[in-house]
């Protein structure tokens, strides 16, 4: 965070701060950005190889279930960044209009999923690898972070 920022908002999708000078700066959140990465990575690997190995019905099961869970982690970080956007403006009363837009959003997923394994296009595997694509970069992105904040802490330490 940038010393001195005195407001905040969020511009084409990119938290910034402006200072006391009139100055903005863009905060980059490295977190996001290393999930979103390793999201789109993992489902782009589990995709490949399912088409490559497996049955159609389960291919398109990864196929539907990745989209879908990267649709609605996308849908969530929008609607996150829409919510604290009007925090940081002094809006109190339209997040909850937000949330329950998300909402909407993700039981209408859900009853795509539903009608996509009652028409038996897509098999139940591939659709929970494929709905498991978020939570497996995430997963992957805290262990990753975990593990270079201990190397970082242990060069503290043989340094001092």
């Amino acid at each position: 965070m940038q010393p001195g920022i005195e407001t905040f908002f969020v511009k084409s999708g990119k938290l910034t701060g402006v200072d006391a000078a009139g100055i903005s700066y863009i905060l980059d959140d490295p977190l996001r950005k290393k999930i979103e990465r390793t999201v789109f990575f993992v489902f782009f690997i589990l995709l490949t190889f399912s088409f490559a190995f497996l049955p159609d019905g389960t291919s398109w099961g990864v196929a539907a279930g990745g989209s879908l869970s990267l649709i609605s982690f996308i849908n969530l970080r929008v609607t996150l960044e829409k919510v604290f956007e009007g925090f940081l403006h002094g809006r109190k009363r339209g997040w909850v209009y937000l949330v329950v837009l998300y909402y909407l959003k993700l039981a209408v997923m859900f009853v795509s999923c539903f009608f996509l394994l009652k028409a038996e296009i897509v098999g139940i595997f591939g659709l929970a690898v494929g709905l498991f694509v978020v939570p497996a970069a995430m997963i992957y992105a805290g262990i990753y972070l975990y593990v270079n904040n201990l190397n970082y802490i242990n060069n503290l330490k043989g340094n001092s």
